[in-house]
């Protein structure tokens, strides 16, 4: 019984009857919501500072006209004859070129300056071997290397390509199909 008692005096009054009920008291407003939530402030982990910029990269610098960078690298087989006639002025050149890059004797800080081919970085040098850009003049019935810049060093010293270069500035040669005027440059890998 005590149960019970403690049951009904829990219980709010019930109405009397024929009473009627008491006003229904309006519900209460929701709660303010809350601001919308904004991102996180992440700047004190990049130093209060902006993500930086994406690299811009400036195109390459295009090189004078009259210059020797200006002309493509040929290959020797797409000159025709003027290739035929360069192979054959090279060949005798083989074993003093492969000499160089054997027995080229230490290098000597600043004893050796040694030109190389500028802006001809993306150009295949045939397969890892040392490799210069022969800059060739045509003259009448001849043709003559002005110039080797080093395409590919491929591990030589500079003292080895400053031989390479020594021995093939101003070596000339027959090239019946060749007439005076023209420049070239052609890829050369050196034999080893």
């Amino acid at each position: 019984m005590g149960v019970v008692a403690i049951y009904l005096l829990s219980q709010p009054d019930s109405p009397a009857p024929g009473a009627l009920p008491p006003a229904a008291a309006e519900a209460p407003a929701p709660p303010p919501s809350a601001p919308a939530a904004a991102a996180p402030d992440l700047s004190r982990f990049q130093g209060g500072k902006a993500p930086p910029a994406p690299m811009v990269y400036a195109p390459a610098p295009v090189p004078p006209p009259d210059s020797w960078e200006a002309l493509p690298i040929a290959r020797e087989r797409s000159l025709g004859p003027l290739g035929g006639a360069l192979r054959a002025g090279l060949d005798p050149l083989s074993p003093q070129l492969s000499a160089c890059l054997r027995a080229a004797p230490p290098a000597l800080p600043g004893s050796t300056t040694v030109s190389e081919a500028a802006g001809d970085e993306d150009v295949s040098d045939g397969g890892g071997m040392p490799a210069v850009v022969l800059h060739i003049e045509t003259l009448e019935g001849r043709l003559r290397i002005v110039d080797a810049p080093v395409l590919s060093w491929s591990g030589t010293s500079d003292v080895a390509m400053g031989c390479v270069q020594q021995a093939l500035r101003g070596k000339s040669f027959a090239a019946p199909a060749a007439h005076a005027g023209r420049k070239l440059r052609v890829a050369y890998a050196i034999p080893q």
